[in-house]
């Protein structure tokens, strides 16, 4: 599976959202439920309905941010990547239907407009998720046109092959495609794949996936090994030979020809701190460990008549 999934429609309430991360093993979940607000207890639990995560791979968890913004249909991560962040939006947008689904449709496209607005000058932003509305048809509805105007307005592009019918009606009479991965530049987005539905799929979307290539800092990992974590006793080092230790390494990196800059100057400065630790160590005198006796060791038979001579002077 891909290093980040988006989930529209998970069903779960709050006291429940943890389950999620049962189906998927070595992910971290971001998930919101309906009920995020005013929690429902289990004894009341109804038929599931919306709600929205996004799951990531634990070994890419330290770049993640996970962000408080928007409501139950919106969930937002800030990936920290090198060259520039990346804002992912996963959204469930409101089913037609309703008096006021379409005033529900724009409220939720406005919410989505205030995350772009904050985060759009500085960095990247991809938006994915079912937006219960096509721009891929003749006829445009009230709510086709208002996905389409905020297209436009933020300037968000849709990848080349992202045209083909997602959704599929039980009847199969019908089909159209409502779901949606739109990124804020022709750049982000490497590949764009309609995956095919498996007949174990009984949903009525097929799975989208986008790769996008990007460049995170990897984890410092912590190892096992036993580090010494002794003091040295400069009293006991000589300076002098210390001194010309770190000169003569210092003097064989070429400094001026070394390319420095903020992704690698840790790495950088990890090199000289490794120079002045082992030229200490190496020129301060080795600390005598202190040799203990050695335990006598007495035979079974001197062993007992003292253990009972011991037993009589108590008694």
């Amino acid at each position: 599976m891909g290093d980040i999934i988006i989930l529209q429609e998970h069903w779960l309430y709050n006291f429940e959202k943890f389950e999620i991360q049962d189906f998927l093993p070595g992910y971290s979940c971001f998930v919101k439920c309906v009920d995020d607000a005013d929690p429902l207890p289990p004894s009341q639990r109804p038929r599931g309905k919306g709600g929205t995560a996004i799951c990531y791979k634990n070994n890419i968890a330290h770049a993640i941010e996970e962000q408080q913004d928007g409501s139950s249909r919106v969930t937002v991560v800030k990936l920290n990547c090198r060259t520039k962040p990346l804002i992912i939006i996963c959204v469930y947008m409101p089913c037609s239907g309703s008096k006021n689904a379409d005033d529900e449709f724009k409220a939720v496209l406005e919410e989505i407009g205030e995350i772009i607005y904050k985060f759009k000058p500085t960095c990247d932003i991809i938006i994915a998720g079912d937006v219960n509305a096509s721009i891929m048809k003749e006829n445009l509805s009230r709510r086709d046109k208002l996905f389409l105007d905020f297209i436009h307005e933020f300037e968000l592009h849709i990848p080349e092959s992202n045209e083909c019918d997602t959704y599929f009606h039980h009847s199969g009479k019908c089909s159209s495609r409502i779901d949606y991965i739109l990124q804020s530049n022709h750049n982000i987005i490497n590949q764009f794949v309609n995956l095919e539905r498996d007949y174990m799929n009984t949903s009525q979307h097929d799975p989208v996936m986008a790769l996008v290539k990007v460049s995170i800092t990897a984890k410092q990992i912590e190892e096992n090994n036993h580090i010494n974590s002794k003091k040295i006793n400069w009293e006991k080092v000589n300076r002098t030979k210390y001194q010309s230790m770190v000169y003569e390494k210092f003097q064989l990196i070429d400094i001026d020809n070394l390319d420095i800059n903020i992704s690698n100057v840790n790495i950088f400065t990890e090199m000289l701190c490794n120079i002045i630790d082992t030229s200490a160590k190496e020129c301060a005198k080795p600390n005598k460990q202190k040799s203990r006796p050695r335990k006598r060791y007495w035979p079974d038979e001197i062993k007992k008549a003292c253990c009972e001579n011991k037993h009589h002077f108590w008694k």
